[in-house]
């Protein structure tokens, strides 16, 4: 490209039309002294114009390149005439047509020769018409045209080979008249007091046998319906591994027919816990590698191969006989296919369950990091589901705001409900203050008494649990509410709920057994099963012990900070605006010890330094001490030294407790960010690292009480 791209152009588009109207003209090729005399004489008009920028050397650069662009040109030396443009109007589709069918049939490049004498009979047979032959309709132009241009035509899209009954409308028809049939029998049972039979494919199509419906599309809706059994009966009799990998690829958005290249890391993380330990990444690809080789010889219709670093997974699709070959062009090409982060639920234990289900949606809710989805649920549990328009109204238009602050998100409900916009937007329910006040006792309780006590408050008051709990067969249900609740009692602050999950998940060994065993479910007997639950509930008149109630920590401290105007304005910034994240998110990496570049190449960031060991926690924090500074530190000195303080408190912690304080201790840098992302976390952050500090004291008092006790 010419350094003056304005020159480049004028003179090219000029060359181009002079070129294409002096063949015209004459019938013969392109001189080569006229065109060079032409650019020479356009080249002094441009400059005679006023325009700078051109020099000898440009000159001497441009005008040899553009003349030899337009001493190549294919220039048509026939004219438009009415004459040919009917010719290649009515011509035109049967030469298409005609090279189209050839490379159907062959499956092979389009013969010049073949094509040139199919064109000629097309051309003489629509000049044979009496009125259709000109002497200047230029035919042999076209022809020469057409062929040069039809003969390059690569591959075409074979011929439409789909069933009548395979399109998406006619298996909706499908799906409704076999719903129907069933839904039939299911009345029909019900009516005669009978259970429903099972129908089988032959007599539901018997049944439809005047729609005219084939029996393969009667199996399609029925296997839509009511799953695969056979396919499923192989798929149970995997290994754990591998059938959870299963799960995995067919719930991750990897679609059908299709080679499909994802990180091998990405399938790990969906089993495992993320780790950065180099001999636990190598054991994971090891036991993913045996598990699609299990994979790929059940008869599901699925393969996988791990390569390395990344995975060929092909859902109906059979793998290319070089796998290797294929994914390495596939990774070059930058598609990799990405997927949902996360453990799958059956490897998150008693967090799979649709208490642990219930449980980290509220956790979302109460440290400010729910969604919409979240915030409905909730509502629809507390009994309280007419206020979630005012809810979703609000987050529609603050959905940002609302989704990073819940209390910000209980203000603005007020607001359009109670306050100086209400009636402007929409009517709102009666609702709507009960759930504000209601969701803000939550976050208060959280903040007060911790997620644990949150939680039960929230199973005691939630709709659907006390039907689930006043059951017989609950008691597994109240074992895990209760292991739940114990492990959220470790979150220092509702923003540490994730740590606390991931670590109580960590300690049972996701998808092996759990290493303690779980109640069994009670059974009513027989004899049992008229009689009231009521008469079996204990006589507490008769009851003569009672149990001390738990040590519950109180924290103290619920001061606030008076902010300074610049600390206020930058702590409420918008994040793609505000300085104060970007350098606690830089002291976080220093913690972690990564640097920007590995921890963007990362899916999810480790929540402490190295491989989680006491020694990797103090070298983090005297990282953080020896980068201390920028805006980070202009806050601390703003909360006299709270932060600062309590990163040395925790380095002097964990040397003198170890693992005892390594929760709390390890948790202080995650704190401190979170308390900085928010006006109401910064006013409320010197006040909750103070709590954290009497916290940790309180427990190793209450350890060395009971050691002392058992003594």
């Amino acid at each position: 490209m010419s350094a003056n791209p304005e020159f480049f152009e004028h003179v090219a588009s000029s060359a181009r039309r002079f070129t294409v109207q002096r063949v015209r003209e004459t019938g013969a090729p392109l001189d080569a002294a006229e065109i060079e005399a032409f650019l020479a004489a356009a080249a002094e008009a441009y400059i005679a114009s006023g325009k700078t920028g051109v020099d000898e050397d440009m000159l001497a650069d441009v005008l040899p390149r553009v003349a030899r662009y337009c001493a190549g040109m294919n220039v048509s030396r026939g004219k438009k005439t009415a004459s040919n443009e009917a010719l290649f109007r009515a011509v035109e589709p049967e030469v298409k047509a005609w090279t189209i069918a050839h490379r159907r049939a062959t499956r092979a490049p389009v013969d010049a020769a073949a094509l040139l004498a199919a064109v000629v009979a097309l051309v003489q047979s629509y000049r044979a018409v009496p009125g259709q032959a000109h002497d200047d309709d230029g035919h042999a132009d076209l022809i020469e045209r057409w062929v040069a241009w039809y003969s390059r035509m690569k591959a075409v899209r074979q011929e439409g080979t789909q069933k009548p009954g395979a399109t998406h409308r006619a298996r909706q028809e499908a799906d409704f008249e076999v719903h129907l049939i069933v839904s039939w029998e299911r009345q029909v049972a019900e009516h005669e007091g009978r259970a429903p039979r099972r129908l089988s494919i032959d007599a539901i199509t018997e049944a439809l046998r005047g729609t005219g419906m084939k029996r393969s599309a009667i199996r399609g809706a029925v296997e839509r319906m009511h799953g695969r059994p056979e396919r499923q009966a192989h798929i149970d009799a995997l290994s754990g591994t591998a059938r959870d990998l299963v799960e995995v690829l067919e719930t991750s958005g990897i679609p059908q027919n299709r080679l499909t290249v994802v990180r091998t890391d990405a399938l790990a993380e969906k089993l495992w816990p993320a780790t950065t330990v180099p001999a636990t990444k190598r054991k994971h690809r090891q036991r993913l590698r045996a598990a699609a080789v299990e994979i790929t010889a059940a008869p599901i219709d699925l393969h996988v191969i791990v390569l390395g670093e990344h995975t060929l997974v092909g859902r109906g699709r059979r793998l290319p006989d070089g796998p290797d070959a294929f994914a390495a062009e596939v990774v070059q090409t930058g598609k990799v296919r990405p997927i949902p982060g996360g453990l799958i639920a059956r490897r998150q234990g008693d967090w799979g369950t649709p208490e642990g289900q219930d449980a980290q949606v509220l956790c979302r809710v109460l440290a400010s990091h729910a969604g919409d989805g979240d915030i409905q649920r909730v509502l629809e549990e507390l009994s309280l589901p007419e206020a979630r328009d005012a809810f979703l109204g609000v987050s529609a238009a603050y959905a940002d705001a609302c989704h990073r602050d819940t209390v910000d998100w209980c203000r603005m409900v007020e607001d359009r409900t109670n306050g100086p916009l209400a009636g402007i937007f929409s009517e709102a329910s009666g609702q709507s203050l009960e759930a504000v006040a209601k969701i803000r006792g939550m976050v208060e309780n959280a903040r007060q008494n911790g997620l644990g006590a949150a939680w039960d408050a929230y199973v005691a008051e939630a709709a659907s649990y006390a039907y689930r709990l006043h059951r017989a067969e609950a008691a597994p249900v109240r074992e895990r509410i209760r292991r739940i609740s114990t492990a959220l009692a470790t979150a220092p602050t509702p923003e540490a709920w994730e740590a606390a999950m991931l670590i109580h998940i960590a300690s049972k060994r996701p998808g092996r057994r759990p290493t303690t065993a779980a109640l069994p479910p009670e059974r009513r007997r027989p004899d049992r099963a008229a009689v009231s639950a009521t008469s079996y509930k204990m006589d507490l008149s008769l009851k003569t012990t009672s149990h001390k109630p738990p040590p519950v920590f109180k924290p103290r401290h619920t001061e606030r900070m008076e902010l300074p105007k610049w600390l206020e304005t930058e702590v409420s910034k918008h994040w793609r605006i505000n300085v104060i994240q970007v350098a606690a998110n830089d002291m976080l990496l220093a913690y972690l010890g990564l640097t920007r570049e590995e921890a963007m190449g990362m899916e999810k960031r480790p929540l402490v330094p190295g491989a989680g060991t006491v020694e990797d926690a103090m070298e983090g924090l005297r990282r953080v001490l020896r980068t201390w500074g920028g805006m980070v530190a202009q806050a601390d000195a703003e909360l006299d030294g709270a932060l600062r303080e309590s990163i040395v408190w925790a380095g002097q912690a964990l040397r003198a407790h170890g693992y005892e304080a390594f929760v709390i201790a390890a948790g202080i840098p995650h704190v401190i960010i979170d308390g900085l992302r928010s006006h109401e976390g910064t006013v409320t952050l010197r006040a909750t690292l103070a709590n954290e500090i009497e916290h940790l004291d309180w427990i190793i008092a209450q350890v060395s009480a009971g050691t002392s006790a058992a003594a």
